[in-house]
């Protein structure tokens, strides 16, 4: 048996974001699926992806979801999104590498 250790708040977050949430916080939790999917295939394909217009535009775009999730519900939303986009597949650390800095945010 493995043992969860994690605040009793965190997994409450966590079990509630395995429903839909509201209209935005769930675009917001499919967006970044999204957006991070791309990501993640642009670093896959160029080697000099850190400099790719794209790339850079889409670390910018997941960068500004995470502060508006931070200044708009803080770190209790941000959890809400996050356990919602890993149920809805996204992975979970390349989203925290993103998020890293943000609301604190750690990596």
């Amino acid at each position: 048996m493995v043992e969860d250790f994690r605040p009793k708040e965190e997994i409450a977050v966590e079990k509630r974001a395995q429903s839909p949430l509201d209209p935005d916080d769930e675009k917001m939790a499919k967006q970044l699926v999204v957006f991070v999917e791309k990501a993640v295939d642009i670093a896959r394909t160029k080697s000099d992806w850190k400099s790719d217009p794209e790339h850079q535009e889409l670390e910018r775009e997941i960068q500004e979801i995470g502060e508006k999730l931070c200044s708009e519900g803080g770190n209790d939303r941000m959890l809400l999104i996050f356990y919602r986009y890993v149920l809805l597949g996204g992975g979970r650390r390349i989203l925290e590498l993103f998020w890293n800095g943000i609301c604190g945010w750690m990596y």
